[in-house]
């Protein structure tokens, strides 16, 4: 427990929750030895999110703020932090400098806002603001569009010499496979289901054309949150020496109120390729990919950097395991660059282990092991757009 003229903090064991209440306002170190204190609490118990009551006080100094995105939040992240609560009045006379914490690291974090403690069980988020829903998807015009159909073809061309077969996939995925790849368990935060309107309804809907959550009926159906997952029903119960494969796809994850038109879309675009072989064939694989994405965005003027990340789970004790597994084993690194002065990943490259070969029957008694690159188009294309580049395909083909 952390007590002070300005703050209080402690852990709600009921919630899984550190309980920051802020008294007045105050800044630099009176500001930041509670948040120092908050940290600890969550790095000590797993899955634990944040609270910061703000009805009395929270208004902070820019550098605060900064130091708080910058360094407070990537560090709650890494400890298995998925949200951030403020407990808002009615009037929320707080609202420009919480939005403004929210704006800065919403790429990074979920945050919510309640009016009391126990609100956290509700599943509505009391949220003073929403993000347009429009802000989900994103239309290019025939320069960005040239663009990622020239980044595309080079990564289908990459792919092709390393010897990938090219796959189609569907936008819709069963259920069942879902929870076979581990994904119900380990990211239902991210899942769009399927749903169509209830043929009893349709006269009233062609009548009044209105209509709302009465007149669906859910499917066994999902849209395809992540290409790959694809792949593995088809490799079922074979024996693989060695394959690479390769998709273009449409591919759709929800992540609630973070939708921001340019690099956090419900709907984009991914190159996948995927390696299947032994150990030592797919991490040098994947090892040869992020050598070779880092010659290509020094050749077509972008600034990066590769770095060891894990999936944002959602979070549960043994979710938590597993970002601290794929952080402390480098399963999973990423390309950042910078995006509208902020720090993106465009690019990821993630070893599976036994992950997908094990239940898929393809493990090749214990010897198949797998790993994947995804490159996210529309945020190479932010990227470029960014720094006003426009791709020549010509000047890009001596990578190959």
């Amino acid at each position: 427990m952390y007590n002070s003229n300005f703050c209080d903090v402690y852990y709600n064991e009921k919630f899984n929750v550190v309980f920051v209440k802020w008294k007045k306002f105050c800044s630099f170190d009176e500001y930041r030895k509670p948040l120092l204190h908050a940290l600890e609490i969550i790095q000590q118990h797993d899955g634990c999110d944040y609270v910061a009551d703000t009805r009395e006080g929270f208004e902070n100094h820019p550098d605060d703020t900064k130091w708080v995105a910058e360094y407070f939040i990537p560090k709650i992240v890494d400890a298995g932090c998925k949200c951030i609560y403020f407990i808002i009045d009615k009037d929320n006379n707080l609202k420009d400098e919480l939005e403004g914490q929210e704006n800065e690291s919403s790429d990074k974090i979920a945050f919510k806002y309640i009016y009391e403690l126990q609100d956290i069980n509700q599943k509505t988020n009391l949220n003073y603001k929403r993000k347009n829903m429009n802000n989900c998807y994103k239309t290019f015009d025939s320069i960005n569009a040239n663009n990622l159909k020239i980044l595309d073809k080079f990564f289908e061309e990459v792919a092709e010499k390393y010897g990938a077969e090219y796959y189609h996939i569907p936008a819709m995925i069963d259920a069942d496979v879902l929870k076979k790849c581990g994904y119900l368990s380990s990211f239902p935060h991210h899942l769009t289901l399927a749903s169509y309107i209830d043929p009893k309804r349709y006269d009233e809907l062609a009548i009044d054309g209105k209509m709302d959550a009465s007149y669906v009926c859910n499917s066994n159906m999902y849209f395809t949150p992540s290409a790959c997952l694809h792949f593995y029903p088809m490799l079922e119960g074979k024996k693989i020496d060695k394959k690479v494969i390769t998709t273009r796809a449409r591919v759709y994850r929800y992540e609630e109120n973070q939708f921001d038109g340019n690099c956090r879309l419900w709907d984009f675009t991914v190159r996948e390729i995927v390696f299947v072989g032994e150990n030592k064939f797919v991490i040098e694989s994947l090892k040869k990919f992020e050598e070779l994405t880092m010659k290509l965005i020094e050749k077509i003027g972008l600034v990066g950097s590769i770095v060891r990340s894990h999936d944002y789970f959602y979070p549960s004790a043994q979710n938590n395991f597993k970002s601290r597994l794929q952080l402390s084993n480098s399963l999973k690194n990423e390309l950042r660059v910078t995006i509208n002065q902020k720090e993106v990943a465009i690019a990821s490259f993630n070893m599976h282990g036994y992950h997908f070969s094990k239940p898929f029957n393809f493990d090749n008694s214990g010897t198949t092991v797998s790993g994947c690159v995804g490159y996210g188009l529309e945020r190479w294309i932010a990227a470029l757009s960014d720094c006003g580049i426009i791709l020549n395909y010509e000047e890009l083909k001596d990578l190959i």
